[in-house]
């Protein structure tokens, strides 16, 4: 098989940063998940990646999906994204 890697020069995102916390916007739906740290069945708000802008926070249970993937954000966590555009998940007190 063959691999073929390219770059060009180009300036580095910057930090992922602190900024003001979005507010989601409103789910495109619901899907029934069982939930680990709840132990049971619980509602999850579904949300499109392509919908969500930079900053917005995600309070679990929800689902984001993607074209070929989805992240689940269990109920204890918060998922946001940075500045770089990454999933970030962090768990609450």
């Amino acid at each position: 098989s063959w691999t073929l890697s390219l770059a060009t020069k180009r300036d580095l995102p910057g930090q992922s940063g602190d900024f003001a916390a979005l507010a989601p916007p409103a789910p495109e739906g619901t899907r029934r998940l069982f939930d680990t740290v709840q132990g049971g069945f619980a509602d999850a708000a579904v949300y499109a990646r392509t919908s969500l802008p930079e900053g917005t926070n995600l309070p679990g249970p929800a689902i984001i999906v993607e074209d070929e993937t989805a992240t689940v954000v269990p109920a204890a966590f918060t998922a946001r994204l940075n500045a770089l555009g990454q999933i970030v998940l962090e768990r609450g007190a």
